[in-house]
């Protein structure tokens, strides 16, 4: 699975953290990648980071989520 955060700010950071954690704790074989450069999050409709996308498609956008939130995204995710 590849996970790229999109994110452009420290808070945004943190979504990355929290991705890696949850990716560790269900252990799943993921590759999380951040990406700040603004026009690859205009390119991908990210206007209002973070932004979360799991293999080529935005799951989650505007908003740090919690943990449970994204575990909840990558076991839908995994089981699609």
């Amino acid at each position: 699975m590849k996970i790229t955060v999109y994110a452009d700010c420290r808070k945004c950071a943190r979504l990355k953290e929290t991705t890696e954690a949850v990716v560790e704790e269900l252990g799943v074989d993921a590759d999380v990648t951040e990406e700040s450069d603004m026009t690859k999050l205009a390119e991908k409709g990210v206007m209002s980071p973070p932004g979360l996308e799991i293999d080529g498609e935005i799951v989650h956008n505007g908003t740090t989520p919690p943990a449970d939130h994204i575990e909840s995204i990558l076991t839908d995710h995994a089981e699609s």
